[in-house]
């Protein structure tokens, strides 16, 4: 207890115990002489404890409630019962956390856990949450794991008879009008964003006493359903003709998208358009439109900002850098009158709210993301980035990620689906780190992830971004430029391969830089850069415009 000096019976002392604080006025106690310190003889005859939690010193049993903070479950409420106080350092904790078990059978894990007085050393690099109540885990705290996988747990938690979670999963019919995220599958996501541009088109018109015809957008020609051709703002110079699942199954308009996939995409949303759809098209230029974005006005009012988004009359081939979602895009753009603010039609229309199983209260569009973190990849959100977020819980996530869907097939493992993680309680059997099998780093466990668990790969979900950071670009389209540049038509492609621009015969896609658009010409072999080509390059009428500062898009 004090080893350094003898300690003295005395009575009669004014002081308090210096181990338990008890008054020692008019009772026996012992002393110490030199240290001046005071010991209650219950303290002194108390039992000696050796504990693995503290093996640098014995403690001593604490026989009666007092007040501390102990240093194996970091609870500094009053206990009502014995307890363990080490008399050389402070630490001190509860008699019943010194009497927990070093091997628990966790009814809601099928794994035995070990108890562990610290967070283990594997563990340490990232910050770690309880899997039962998900809060943040101390690394000094006391702790049970599971060897085999990664299942972590407060003390207290682990030993509750109940499972208990702050996780709590509102009922569907809580927040039955929103949308409830993620969805099932890549197309599922699609879908929805066409029912949000619709819904976006559908309250535009509601709002001004306007039908749902092309009448703000285009003029239509002929009346049989089957057969209607319509003059678009977006296409001028030729007629769209509506076509049905039948047309759309025609080689001659499919074109192969940024994937390398053969299918027909639209013009407006540079999504898929399904074999079931009614679209409008244009033969003569692979122009397609989907038959709601068809119906787009020129002018909308957004949900976020308070004066309204305008959708330019220019060519869908615009090429621009959505603010919403930081992806380049070639469809329509929506932007602020003022120019300072441009969305493409799908970040445009996105609801108000949003339900996401990763959170027990809806999620809201906020009208900036400075300041913010995203729970799901833990990057900074950008000012003008599209979020969503709780505020009274502080949890915020990208528009992006928002929408990702649970299951993708990725190129790299076409065999099994890679599933999203929201959190580590789905995967078993895996006590080892999560590497991405892209940028070859080590996944921090509490954000989101895509996983295989048949060939243990995984990528973080902004490693999967860099994947798709030209899905909102249409290929396979052709351009005629200036004669100057070259005397072809040019096509659209991505450029996957060693190559040299033609006009600045710099190395494209060499190990420093991705794959990146390009214009090429299949008869030549011959490409442009994005560096390479400016506006005043393009021949007047073609559909085709770029906008100057493209390179730094698309040289990442």
């Amino acid at each position: 207890m004090h080893p350094h000096h003898t300690i003295f019976l005395k009575s009669e002392m004014r002081a308090s115990c210096n181990i338990c604080s008890q008054g020692l006025t008019g009772l026996l106690g012992y002393t110490c002489r030199e240290c001046w310190y005071y010991f209650c003889v219950k303290c002194v005859t108390s039992p000696r404890v050796h504990h693995p939690g503290h093996n640098q010193h014995e403690l001593t049993l604490v026989q009666h409630p007092a007040s501390f903070r102990c240093y194996a479950c970091q609870d500094d409420l009053y206990p009502p019962s014995s307890s363990c106080q080490c008399t050389i350092c402070p630490f001190w904790i509860h008699l019943k956390c010194a009497q927990l078990p070093s091997l628990l059978k966790y009814k809601f894990h099928r794994h035995p856990l070990l108890l562990s007085y610290s967070l283990p050393q594997q563990y340490l690099r990232f910050r770690h949450y309880c899997s039962i109540c998900h809060a943040t885990l101390s690394p000094t705290q006391w702790l049970y794991h599971c060897a085999n996988c990664r299942f972590l747990a407060h003390i207290s938690c682990a030993t509750s008879t109940t499972k208990t979670s702050q996780r709590l999963s509102s009922s569907d019919d809580e927040y039955k009008n929103l949308v409830h995220l993620p969805m099932p599958d890549e197309t599922s996501v699609n879908l929805l964003r066409q029912l949000f541009i619709e819904k976006m088109i559908s309250n535009h018109n509601a709002s001004n006493d306007t039908d749902s015809s092309f009448a703000s957008s285009s003029s239509i020609k002929g009346a049989a359903r089957e057969n209607v051709l319509i003059n678009h703002w977006s296409h001028e110079h030729h007629t769209l003709v509506m076509i049905n699942k039948h047309d759309a199954a025609d080689d001659h308009l499919i074109v192969r998208d940024n994937n390398g996939d053969n299918s027909i995409v639209c013009d407006g949303c540079t999504k898929p358009i399904y074999a079931t759809e009614v679209s409008y098209a244009c033969h003569l230029c692979k122009y397609f439109l989907h038959r709601y974005c068809a119906k787009m006005p020129k002018q909308l009012q957004s949900t976020r900002y308070q004066d309204g988004l305008m959708l330019p009359d220019i060519s869908s081939y615009f090429f621009f850098i959505c603010n919403g979602c930081k992806f380049p895009s070639s469809g329509m753009r929506m932007m602020t009158e003022k120019g300072d603010f441009q969305l493409d039609i799908g970040c445009a229309s996105l609801p108000r709210s949003i339900k996401h199983e990763a959170h027990h209260h809806p999620l809201t569009q906020h009208e900036s993301g400075l300041n913010k973190e995203c729970t799901a990849c833990l990057r900074d959100i950008d000012d003008y980035e599209i979020v969503f977020g709780c505020d009274k819980c502080r949890f915020y996530l990208h528009g992006r990620c928002a929408l990702k869907p649970y299951k993708i097939i990725h190129r790299w493992d076409r065999d099994h689906p890679l599933s999203l993680n929201l959190n580590l309680d789905n995967i078993e059997d895996h006590p080892h780190d999560f590497n991405c099998e892209y940028c070859s780093e080590d996944i921090d466990p509490s954000a989101w992830f895509y996983h295989c668990r048949y060939c243990d790969i995984s990528f973080h979900i902004h490693c999967i971004d860099l994947f798709y950071r030209y899905s909102h670009i249409k290929f396979g389209i052709s351009v005629d430029i200036d004669h100057q540049l070259h005397e072809h038509s040019l096509t659209v492609v991505l450029n996957e391969r060693k190559r040299c621009c033609g006009i600045c015969h710099r190395q494209l896609c060499n190990p420093l830089s991705y794959a990146a658009p390009v214009l090429e010409c299949e008869t030549c072999n011959f490409i442009i850069c994005m560096s390479c080509v400016h506006p005043q390059y393009i021949q007047s009428g073609s559909s085709m415009v770029f906008l100057e500062g493209t390179e730094q898009i698309f040289e990442k």
